[in-house]
């Protein structure tokens, strides 16, 4: 692809100029309006637009904090971003960084993050929210693009992508085209294996007392729910991926009437999904040694980060029930005890399946069914469904 610059000074140089003469990178951009009709064809694209809305709202009223100099407060090291900016409508710091070589790598995404990390350490109580970053190149390979949807989607920061395009002599900045993400903005899909987890079973402490009355604990509903909030919270605060469902055990002779059903997504298992959809004739070293890792010690998501936030529930649940953890599996053995002895009570996200409750809560309440809850347990169930790929099987030989 044709640049209409020779080098990223060249680049720095025109951006520059435009931003000390009082314009905004808002103003420099030749496609906002285009951009805010754009229809997202993907769901990694709908988060792709939502994150490039978000940060576009910091590019307005932009005031040059620093150009190509040193922010570290360490003497021995040496950040520059290419432009820190200050965005007075949002009151947020914007990072920009360009990018003006024929194949931009991971570096962009290495310094972007570095950057932020430093601005924390002047800013420390600066939300992640008021912290935009802009990646500006003229060519966008796959692994520039695999690195902005990860960023975005996984851990929720707000980027936006800014394509280098015309000529030398009119050089011009265009949003980057949402459903141009190629293969890496395919359908979010998972499949059973990829989520593990178990349940929390809350025995009765009293068994005798819970023969004669199998309603023993229907008073502490509210603080059966207010324990799934507190899964929640505990899961977006680790940067995780998961759901819960509170259920009521249909199983007369279960001596845990109600049960929370705990699950995450666990990474390793996605490499064998990601091999088998590979093109790629010899695995990498690292695929190698985690498939070493997948047959040696099986993860399938049991981790510390799942029994912290599972941990999170206790404290509410310990003063009426008597809380153990059982059932350490995946998700396809533990929707069939949902679907054979739940009653489905109360369901919360966090993470990517939280994003989507919310977003199907919202087309609900826009076509007129006010009477949902957020909690609502049955919505949830069809949006899993959606998500999850129910009838895929893993057949990896090595």
């Amino acid at each position: 692809m044709v640049t209409p610059f020779a080098s990223e000074d060249e680049l720095q140089t025109w951006l520059g100029d435009r931003l000390r003469a009082n314009e905004s990178l808002a103003d420099i951009i030749a496609n906002v309006e285009e951009f805010k009709q754009s229809q997202p064809a993907s769901d990694v694209a709908t988060q792709l637009f939502e994150s490039f809305s978000y940060a576009l709202a910091s590019l307005y009223d932009n005031t040059i904090i620093t150009e190509n100099q040193n922010i570290s407060l360490s003497k021995t090291d040496v950040l520059k971003p290419d432009f820190l900016l200050y965005s007075s409508e949002t009151q947020s710091i914007v990072i920009v960084e360009l990018k003006n070589i024929k194949e931009p790598t991971r570096q962009a995404g290495t310094e972007v993050s570095a950057y932020a990390a430093e601005i924390k350490t002047h800013l420390s109580l600066l939300a992640d929210g008021d912290l935009v970053n802009v990646i500006v190149s003229p060519v966008w390979p796959a692994l520039l693009q695999h690195y902005v949807i990860h960023e975005i989607c996984w851990i929720g920061r707000k980027i936006i992508c800014l394509e280098v395009s015309g000529d030398a002599k009119n050089p011009r900045l265009e949003i980057k085209d949402i459903n141009s993400f190629g293969e890496v903005a395919a359908k979010v899909e998972l499949n059973q294996e990829q989520l593990g987890g178990y349940q929390l079973c809350l025995y009765a402490r009293d068994w005798g007392e819970l023969k004669k009355n199998r309603d023993l604990m229907d008073p502490f509903l509210s603080q059966m729910k207010t324990a799934l909030s507190a899964i929640a919270v505990k899961g977006n605060e680790l940067g995780s991926h998961g759901f819960a469902f509170l259920w009521k055990d249909g199983w007369i002779e279960s001596l845990a009437p109600y049960s929370i059903q705990i699950l995450n997504i666990a990474a390793f298992p996605g490499v064998i999904r990601m091999l088998e959809s590979s093109e790629a004739e010899e695995l990498s070293l690292l695929q190698s040694k985690f498939l070493e890792i997948i047959e040696e010690y099986d993860p399938i998501g049991h981790g510390q980060s799942l029994q912290a936030i599972a941990d999170e529930a206790l404290p509410y649940l310990k003063g009426f029930s008597d809380p153990h953890f059982e059932g350490f599996t995946t998700w396809k053995p533990l929707r069939q005890i949902l679907e054979q002895r739940a009653d489905l009570i109360s369901f919360v996200g966090w993470g990517l399946f939280g994003q989507r409750h919310m977003a199907n809560l919202r087309e609900e309440y826009s076509n007129g069914n006010a009477t949902l809850t957020a909690d609502d347990p049955h919505l949830a169930w069809e949006m899993l469904d959606e998500m999850i790929d129910l009838g895929f099987k893993t057949y990896w030989t090595g």
